[in-house]
């Protein structure tokens, strides 16, 4: 005739207090959490999941049969997330970055998945306030424009619902401008290899071929 309570009995990082309750007047409640050695009271504080065991003892030392509590409320190990990048471009042709990142936690679940795109490579730490971009679920995609050449990275935040956070970092993204600087000449060399030459068709007076309209 023993019910337990846990505290808190939702999904937590730290430690649970279990608390054993029972209708039976007249024993003392001795609880333990290794059935092996017990104190004189009713609750008892785990660091991990297990169990937690209750008996009661008469005022001769005897003791009854053994009641199991059982705390499965505790994660303290981190989500994590993989993050799969595609798209390619140039500055001038205004690409676009596409994430599609997997959220896992195999204990409490994952309650928020977030991001940020920036050219820092090193950690940023896992304050939401530094993370602008929202995953509304699980491997889903979103495109990120670029807009200028540099090194850019994604930092994604992964928060369990017991609280424990993972920052991942995706592989580098490098966006480099379309230019180009001629070497050698219009005689030729570097990047013309032969001279540039070209014949003229139409003419200056009425136009047409590659004068387009006449030319004064």
């Amino acid at each position: 005739n023993v019910s337990f309570t846990y505290s808190p009995s939702g999904w937590t990082n730290g430690n649970v207090t279990a608390t054993a309750s029972t209708t039976t007047s007249g024993y003392t409640i001795e609880t333990s959490t290794d059935n092996k050695a017990w104190t004189a009271t009713n609750k008892q504080t785990r660091s991990n999941n297990g169990a937690v065991y209750v008996r009661l003892k008469d005022s001769t030392g005897q003791v009854g049969g053994v009641a199991t509590g059982n705390v499965t409320n505790i994660d303290k190990n981190a989500p994590s997330a993989t993050i799969a990048l595609s798209g390619a471009g140039t500055v001038t042709s205004n690409p676009t970055i596409y994430a599609t990142v997997n959220h896992t936690d195999d204990a409490s679940g994952v309650k928020t998945r977030k991001y940020v795109l920036n050219t820092n490579g090193g950690a940023i730490g896992t304050d939401e306030a530094s993370y602008t971009g929202t995953f509304n679920g699980n491997n889903q995609q979103v495109g990120i424009p670029l807009s200028s050449a540099g090194n850019y990275y994604i930092h994604v935040l992964t928060i369990d619902n017991a609280g424990n956070k993972k920052e991942t970092i995706s592989k580098q993204i490098r966006l480099t401008g379309n230019r180009h600087n001629h070497s050698g000449s219009s005689s030729g060399g570097g990047c013309y290899t032969s001279p540039v030459y070209h014949q003229h068709t139409g003419n200056s007076t009425s136009g047409g071929g590659c004068y387009i309209i006449p030319v004064y």
